[in-house]
């Protein structure tokens, strides 16, 4: 069900997925991470209060690795259960996945320190 990748370019234009997208952010590293990138492309919560707070920690004991975000088309970012994605409400929902390595590009100078990035 969480297939796909997320990539911070997926935040640019949110109404792109009329139905919403949903992030699955497995660890509180990872929820704050996202909540920044959400908060640099200046999406709130849905009740309007920037994303980024104090208490990030309280927000993700709620579910913990379950932890997902919705970010519905103009109504800002709710936060769900990863098991209530296949809830009817959010079948047609855009669901993604995010690492800490989802955002990261690593750049090698030549293809040697691209190989010897890679390890072969």
């Amino acid at each position: 069900m969480f297939d796909s990748v997320f990539d911070s370019s997926m935040l640019e234009n949110v109404n792109a997925y009329g139905s919403g997208l949903i992030v699955h952010c497995p660890t509180i590293e990872v929820f704050s991470m996202f909540l920044e990138i959400a908060s640099g492309r200046g999406i709130r919560w849905n009740n309007g209060d920037p994303v980024v707070c104090e208490n990030v920690g309280s927000i993700y004991d709620k579910f913990k690795s379950e932890t997902c975000c919705l970010i519905l088309p103009q109504a800002g970012i709710r936060i769900m259960q990863k098991e209530s994605a296949s809830d009817s409400p959010y079948k047609n929902c855009t669901k993604c996945s995010m690492s800490e390595l989802s955002n990261q590009t690593f750049e090698a100078e030549d293809d040697e320190a691209l190989k010897s990035l890679l390890g072969i």
